[in-house]
């Protein structure tokens, strides 16, 4: 068999895939912890919805 060079646009998208591994492996930690707090803000807001609907259901008789 003849040998065949690698193609540039072959060899892109080992660069990529190579990238998108090692983004995987190493998570990064400014992102996580912003989303750490946004999920608790988004918690907070989703608590307060819900007490006042309880408060609205019943006045106390």
């Amino acid at each position: 068999m003849p040998f065949h060079p690698r193609a540039p646009d072959r060899e892109a998208c080992y660069k990529r895939q190579e990238e998108e591994l090692a983004a995987k492996r190493k998570p990064a930690a400014p992102a996580a912890e912003s989303t750490t707090l946004e999920t608790l803000r988004q918690l907070r807001q989703d608590d307060d919805a819900v007490y006042r609907s309880i408060n609205n259901i019943c006045r106390g008789c």
